[in-house]
């Protein structure tokens, strides 16, 4: 039979035995929290890095071809030949060369030009809102120096008088000529080898403005565009040699 002073003895017992057991369960239920909150963080690097790399991929262009973006002294133009427009568009200097004139480089163009590479010359941008050409069909591919494609750029083609002895029909510049493209069908601005009359010739670019390449040497127009060169009759017109 217990006696008073054993029921005590038990009750004490007992109740340092909970108090340790909910001593234990505390600690380990911290325990479980700090781990939680290792995971919350695991969970909200992995999410930041995914983000990033998203960023990365698809992030906006700082502006717009031929557009805003950039500072005042400056031009949005193709900086990657390979992305294009509008994924390899950036801010460049822009130049003082106007369209039509000769350029070695893009950043010798002004805003809203580029330095075509074909033909060496300022061209006006196409096909963008705002930017078209003085006729629909004049607005062609811009390539790059290796005559492939640049996505998303197109360029005026300068649809010029190539008679033109006294003013050059390319914002007279005496370093370009209009000369004819056979790859477009059509007259177009282009650097120019200067050459002089009778000079040796293989196309009109090689000669100096107001000449053409007939019979291959660098001579002086005769008769209207389109028709056969006077001086040379029907055997070289101009749709043959240029």
């Amino acid at each position: 039979m217990l006696t008073r002073a054993t029921l005590a003895v038990c009750c004490l017992l007992g109740a340092t035995l909970q108090l340790t057991a909910c001593s234990d369960d505390t600690t380990a239920t911290g325990g479980s929290g700090g781990s939680g909150a290792a995971g919350g963080a695991a969970t909200t690097n992995g999410g930041g890095g995914a983000g990033a790399a998203g960023g990365a991929g698809g992030e906006a262009p700082i502006c717009t071809l031929g557009g805003a973006g950039c500072d005042e002294e400056q031009k949005c133009s193709i900086v990657d030949e390979v992305l294009g427009a509008p994924a390899g568009v950036g801010c460049v200097e822009a130049g003082p060369n106007q369209a039509f004139q000769s350029c070695d480089a893009d950043i010798a163009c002004a805003s809203g030009l580029y330095c075509d590479y074909t033909t060496a010359v300022c061209k006006p941008l196409c096909g963008l809102e705002g930017l078209e050409c003085a006729a629909a069909e004049d607005c062609v591919v811009g390539r790059d120096s290796a005559g492939s494609p640049i996505p998303g750029l197109f360029v005026c083609l300068a649809a010029c008088n190539p008679i033109s002895a006294s003013v050059n029909p390319c914002a007279d510049d005496p370093d370009a000529t209009c000369y004819y493209r056979a790859d477009e069908a059509e007259f177009d601005c282009g650097l120019s080898e200067l050459g002089a009359w009778m000079a040796p010739c293989a196309t009109g670019r090689d000669c100096r403005f107001g000449l053409g390449c007939f019979d291959g040497y660098c001579q002086d127009w005769c008769g209207a565009v389109g028709s056969a060169n006077g001086c040379f009759g029907t055997k070289s017109g101009w749709h043959v040699v240029l």
